[in-house]
């Protein structure tokens, strides 16, 4: 009886077991939950979006990522805010959501291209050169071409950095239109 008394008294909570875990990271993602609302669901929302966006297999749909994440973000903070959303609110959280995002998006894309081209230069490397170079027009083709979907792929990341945000941004306000149901519409406009 006295050791099951000494196991429950020498308990640690979760909490404190997760701040301790690798070092300071541990305590990081605690922190994380315990940021105020704007905070905890821009940088939630913004970090999806972002790898959403940057996965190639599903990174196509990054237009509908970018509204749905926007508005993912306001009804995060509505239901940990007391107060009642605003449109601004809504347009702040969907801009600062889409700037992660993009970030995300764009880092993701850079790491792909650079395993791209290491892949693409290994496949090289092992294949047997056939003939010399001069008498095999085609050789080398196959780096060109892996320099050039490397470099499509980065274009393509930069070209959508802004559309990102713009359409976070309106994907905060219908955000704010569909899920704030605590106050009329004439109330949402804030005055300045």
């Amino acid at each position: 009886m006295e050791n099951i008394q000494s196991i429950h008294e020498n308990r640690v909570s979760l909490n404190d077991a997760v701040k301790n875990t690798l070092g300071g990271i541990g305590a990081f993602v605690s922190g994380l939950f315990q940021l105020n609302p704007k905070s905890a669901a821009v940088l939630g929302s913004g970090l999806f979006l972002g790898v959403l966006a940057g996965l190639p297999v599903i990174g196509w749909a990054g237009i509908l990522w970018a509204v749905l994440f926007g508005a993912f973000t306001v009804f995060l903070y509505i239901q940990r805010s007391p107060q009642p959303a605003q449109y601004v609110d809504g347009v702040v959280l969907g801009a600062i959501a889409g700037t992660i995002g993009s970030f995300v998006q764009l880092v993701i894309s850079l790491i792909l291209s650079v395993l791209y081209l290491m892949y693409a230069g290994l496949s090289n490397a092992v294949q047997p050169q056939r003939s010399d170079p001069w008498m095999n027009p085609g050789y080398g083709m196959e780096t060109l071409s892996a320099f050039g979907m490397a470099g499509y792929m980065i274009f393509s990341s930069l070209v959508m950095f802004v559309p990102l945000i713009i359409l976070a941004i309106l994907g905060g306000l219908l955000g704010v239109v569909w899920f704030e149901s605590r106050v009329s519409d004439s109330a949402r406009v804030s005055k300045f």
